[in-house]
């Protein structure tokens, strides 16, 4: 049970930091227009 929790947290983490690399882009973009 702890490797599927552990598999599922680390998905978690990637897809969280994905999305606030797109945040942090969008946010970029809005800035300099």
């Amino acid at each position: 049970m702890e490797n599927t929790e552990n598999i599922y947290n680390e998905a978690v983490l990637g897809m969280l930091s994905e999305i606030s690399k797109k945040l942090d882009a969008i946010q970029a973009n809005s800035k300099t227009k």
